[in-house]
């Protein structure tokens, strides 16, 4: 078996059955017959032309000539590059830079063509006696072909997908949602989908039914990612430049992910072409990217960057928050990857990703964090039926906190850190028809610096370094019983160590996952799916949105790996030749083990963690309705969530209880969140975009009175998460125009404008209290980031 490109596959299906392609993107193929692209006269354009035109001198008596000449545009004069000049229906010659052809060939009689795919066609016949030249004008003329698009993936992939939960998110899609300031974003397109959402408008990662961000897998390029934002949730660490792939899992998951109890999101960094090189960026009024490919071996080898810069004052003058006016920021990050196929059988990928943010809020508070990954992956073909893949990858994330009194002059510091080392072994094996097997082994060594506080005083409060090893073994079996029912079944044993002061505490668990999917017809079927996952990272945060300086802490005596088990059961509907796609799906979540922290929990200074926390059961469940139209001028989809996640925490002892051990919302639960998007294509050039979301607002805990204790005002709370902020909905709109295209324009250009927020919706980030001035009574007060409609302009280019 060979490693080949998806180009290489479509010439030889393609242009062996009579059929030719055109590549309009990654994503995107036009399939044409083979002669489409060959204008040749019909008879009303061959009466216009002269039927026979004589070259060259007849006296000329050497039967080996030479015809040249140039082509040019009759719009305004400019050289014809790439055109096809055939000689009694062989081509035999490409026009140059210059619009210069030159062609050998014998004495006589010769059918001409000249075949381009923008201008009116030439075809005489000639009789040539001798080398001569022959300058031709042409002018451009259009072409209504009907097309054929092959999508990236299949286009009933919803109902014949048989992993419950599966969605695949192609760029194209990403790039048209209205983006946040004009940047397209891989994380915000996640919250599109039913059953995701996020905490509000700056905020950090995404929730999935009912689950945290931190319990989420973010893999790239198979290495894991523990921040996935910038700009403390303004932007993704993903550019989607250089993303060529997102595959995102919410119900089950194959059984060679692991480590995390919610959903994955494993991001694939784009390939360098072998071909060709490829410039391609954007330009936006606060951050600009720029992606670079190129062979470097053509055919064998490639190389892939990207690089993206922000200049974030732009957003100030839309903050309503006189802090936030007076605050700076900064982000950066960059990714290189090189591809090599070894040979036949070997190929090797190394890959590196590295991102750094840091914001000075109002001169009193500077958060910066780093992170940095780095991967090699080696595929062997061992046989047309088994595949390895060997891996491993290096992970490290660093995060600081530098608080400023400058009334006391005092500066405190607070700094936290993970690396985690990655060592995979995965293989492949399509032995029998429709079965396929992969299984393998994953061993991940995390290493944590949960805290280390110092202050200008000299006082430290460090928490001690903790090491654990997590190793599993995996088997995913994918089988295709028949053409009406499918099945997947998937199991994860795991046991982790937990090296804590020289004293391993050990964990063992196996992870069951099942997915059936039964078709009615090609565009109907069922799903019932069981997953079960577990995790033994914690995040530890009394915040609703993660923040760079959350205390990570692996599972040991005191704190025990949390588990989730899940349950779905959908009905997926496709109409008008999978146009239109459509499901319903209901499920629901039992969590056993989840960390929670006690009342008044002082998670900055706490020499011991594990005091601070509890632990208790959750339940999570919902309903979620979607409906998208695939495919011409007007497309879109629309989703809805019904859900709730709600927790207990009901220990032994009265202090060891949250809300006196009665059921209370967790902090990530939403009933109702609806998502709106439309895109209309008015031509190939101009297209208009509408996105619309809404959101009940997220839970809270709020003082509900306050009485003095020894001359102190001491605030009484309401039960856990009793209240709730006001609920959240945002409109925007973008308009795409892209400039005509001509044929081989060296850069491809479009604009992208955008208004987010589009009703200057104030929309509260967090709620908070002030005691009157006159009265004991608590006065509230919402706290809205972003409060005006946002314009936002940004130029992208692609150079080939």
């Amino acid at each position: 078996m060979k490693y080949r490109t998806i180009d290489e596959v479509l010439s030889q299906i393609l242009l062996s059955n009579g059929f030719k392609y055109l590549k309009r993107d990654p994503n995107y193929y036009i399939i044409l017959k083979n002669n489409s692209l060959d204008l040749n006269l019909n008879q009303k354009e061959k009466s216009k032309q002269p039927k026979l035109i004589s070259l060259g001198n007849v006296q000329f008596e050497n039967t080996n000539v030479t015809l040249s000449g140039y082509l040019i545009s009759g719009e305004d004069n400019s050289p014809i590059i790439g055109a096809t000049i055939a000689i009694d229906g062989k081509n035999k010659a490409i026009s140059d830079e210059a619009g210069y052809y030159e062609i050998a060939l014998l004495t006589g009689y010769h059918d001409f063509e000249v075949k381009t795919i923008d201008t009116e066609p030439l075809s005489y016949e000639i009789n040539i006696y001798s080398s001569a030249k022959l300058d031709l004008t042409l002018f451009k003329t259009y072409l209504q072909l009907d097309d054929v698009v092959v999508n990236a993936k299949r286009l009933d992939e919803n109902v014949s997908e048989v992993i419950a939960g599966k969605e695949n998110i192609t760029i194209e899609e990403i790039e048209k949602i209205p983006a946040f300031l004009g940047e397209a974003d891989v994380i915000r397109s996640l919250l599109s989908l039913p059953g995701v959402n996020s905490t509000g408008e700056a905020s950090t990662g995404f929730n999935v039914r009912g689950i945290g961000a931190g319990n989420n897998l973010i893999l790239a390029d198979g290495g894991l990612i523990f921040n996935t934002s910038h700009l403390l949730g303004v932007f993704s660490a993903f550019n989607p430049k250089a993303v060529s792939n997102v595959d995102f899992y919410k119900g089950v998951k194959p059984a060679k992910y692991g480590g995390r109890m919610g959903s994955v999101l494993d991001v694939q960094f784009g390939t360098g072409s072998k071909e060709r090189t490829v410039l391609e960026g954007g330009v936006g009024i606060l951050a600009s990217n720029l992606n670079f490919e190129t062979p470097i071996q053509k055919d064998k080898s490639s190389i892939q960057t990207s690089f993206r810069l922000a200049y974030p004052n732009y957003l100030k003058n839309y903050v309503r928050n006189d802090d936030l006016k007076n605050s700076a920021a900064f982000f950066g990050d960059g990714q290189i990857k090189y591809s090599d196929n070894l040979n036949e059988n070997n190929q090797i990928t190394l890959s590196t990703y590295l991102s750094k943010d840091n914001f000075n809020f109002a001169n009193e508070l500077r958060y910066d964090y780093n992170q940095l990954l780095s991967s090699l992956n080696w595929d062997h073909i061992y046989s047309d039926d088994l595949i390895s893949s060997a891996f491993y990858s290096y992970s490290a994330y660093t995060s600081s906190l530098n608080s400023i009194d400058l009334n006391q002059g005092t500066e405190q510091v607070w700094n936290t850190s993970i690396e985690a080392h990655q060592f995979n072994l995965d293989y492949s094996w399509d032995k029998f028809e429709n079965n396929e097997i992969s299984f393998g082994v994953n061993n991940t060594f995390y290493s944590i610096k949960p805290r280390e506080f110092k202050d200008s005083n000299g006082i430290s409060n460090n928490l001690p370094l903790e090491q654990a090893l997590e190793t599993a073994i995996y088997f995913d079996n994918l089988i295709h019983i028949n053409d009406k029912f499918s099945t997947y079944l998937g199991g994860r044993f795991t046991a982790y160590s937990n090296f804590l002061n020289s004293t391993p505490k050990n964990y063992y668990g196996f992870d069951p996952r099942v997915s059936l999917n039964y078709s009615f017809d090609k565009n109907t079927a069922v799903k019932l799916s069981y997953n079960r996952s577990r995790q033994f990272l914690h995040l530890i945060s009394n915040t609703t949105s993660i923040s760079p300086v959350d205390i990570r802490k692996l599972a040991n005596q005191q704190i025990k790996p949390s588990i989730s088990d899940q349950i779905s059961f959908g009905f997926f509907k496709n109409f008008f030749n999978n146009n239109i796609e459509t499901s319903i799906e209901v499920y629901s979540g039992w969590l056993s083990n989840v960390v929670d922290y006690r009342n008044g929990a002082d998670l900055a200074q706490s020499k011991e963690i594990e005091e601070e926390l509890l632990q208790g059961t959750g339940e999570n469940y919902g309903l979620e309705v979607y409906a998208k139209k695939m495919r011409g001028d007007f497309t879109g989809w629309i989703s809805y969530t019904y859900s709730r996640s709600l927790n207990i925490v009901n220990g032994e002892l009265p202090n060891d209880r949250i809300n006196s051990g009665l059921e209370y919302p967790s902090n990530f639960d939403q009933p109702h969140v609806l998502n709106v998007f439309t895109d209309y294509r008015f031509n190939r050039r101009l297209s208009l975009s509408f996105n619309l979301v809404y959101s009940t607002g997220r839970p809270a805990t709020f003082p509900i009175a306050v009485y003095n204790a020894y001359g102190l005002n001491v605030a009484d709370y309401s039960t856990r998460n009793n209240y709730r902020i006001p609920n959240y909905h945002r409109a925007d709109i973008s308009l795409h125009v892209a400039p005509p295209l001509k044929k081989y324009q060296k850069i491809r250009g479009s604009w992208t404008f955008t208004l987010y927020n589009l009703y200057s919706r104030r929309n509260a980030y967090s709620v908070f209290f002030r005691p009157s001035v006159v009265s004991n009574q608590l006065n509230s007060y919402k706290l809205s980031i972003i409060g005006n409609v946002i314009p936002a302009i940004t130029y992208n280019f692609k150079l080939k």
